[in-house]
C-alpha cells in the first residue's frame, strides 16, 4: 500500500533538493539554465511566469514521486535511496538524450527565439550542465526513495 503523504513529501523534497541544487550551480557559473524559468516560459515571461514555473516544476516532483512509488512497489524494494539513485540516474538519461533536445520543437518561448533551446542534455546551458543534469536526477531519486521509506 502507498503511503501518500509520504510520497507528496518526498516529493516536494526531492524538487527543493534538484531546485537548490541547480541554484547554486548556476551561482557559480557552472550552468546558465533555470529549470523554473523554463517552465515558466511556457505561460509568458516575468514573475509570474517564473512563479508558474516554480509551481510546476514542484508538482512534476509529486507526479514523479508517485511513479517512483510505484516502481518501489512493483519491485519489492525496502532499498528506497539506492534505488531512488538508480531510478533518477535512468530518469536523467530520458530526460537529456529524449525530453530536451524536443523541447526546440514544442517549447512556445523557444519556438518564438525568445529562449535558447536547451539541446541534447542540455549541452546549449554551459558545459557543465549535462553532467549536473545527471547528478540532480539522481539526487532527485536519492531522496524521494530515502525520505519515502523513512516516512512510509
Amino acid at each position: 500500500m502507498i503511503n501518500i503523504t509520504a510520497v507528496i513529501v518526498a516529493g516536494l523534497a526531492g524538487a527543493a533538493i534538484f531546485s537548490m541544487f541547480t541554484g547554486m550551480a548556476r551561482s557559480t557559473g557552472m550552468t546558465k539554465m533555470s529549470i523554473e524559468k523554463t517552465m515558466g516560459a511556457m505561460f509568458g515571461e516575468g514573475t509570474g511566469a517564473t512563479a508558474a514555473g516554480w509551481m510546476m516544476h514542484f508538482m512534476m516532483g509529486v507526479v514523479f514521486a508517485v511513479g517512483y512509488v510505484v516502481a518501489f512497489n512493483v519491485l519489492g524494494t525496502t532499498s528506497g535511496w539506492l534505488y531512488g539513485a538508480v531510478f533518477g540516474l535512468a530518469h536523467g538519461l530520458i530526460v537529456g538524450s529524449m525530453v530536451l533536445p524536443m523541447m526546440g520543437t514544442v517549447h512556445p518561448a523557444i519556438v518564438a527565439g525568445k529562449i535558447e533551446a536547451p539541446g541534447f542534455f542540455a549541452k546549449n546551458a554551459g558545459p557543465m550542465t549535462p553532467m549536473g543534469l545527471i547528478v540532480g536526477h539522481v539526487l532527485f531519486g536519492t531522496v524521494i526513495g530515502g525520505i519515502y521509506f523513512l516516512l512510509a
